[in-house]
């Protein structure tokens, strides 16, 4: 089970990058960072990424106990 510390946060970009994604490229405009990952995705990557729900569905599941 993972921690109720986990975070995700999403930042918006201004200095132009690559995306990371392999064979992509169009220029990364957003920060990821997830499960202590960090990545730099363009817009398409970053809306595909968010789609899958193996990576977010523990997160938006997870709650705080006290």
């Amino acid at each position: 089970m993972r921690s109720w510390t986990m975070q995700a946060t999403i930042e918006r970009l201004v200095n132009g990058y690559p995306c990371e994604v392999k064979g992509c490229y169009d220029l990364a405009v957003w920060l990821v960072s997830f499960d202590e990952e960090t990545s730099h995705w363009c817009s398409k990557h970053t809306r595909l990424s968010m789609r899958e729900t193996s990576r977010w569905g523990d997160l938006l599941g997870a709650k705080m106990e006290a």
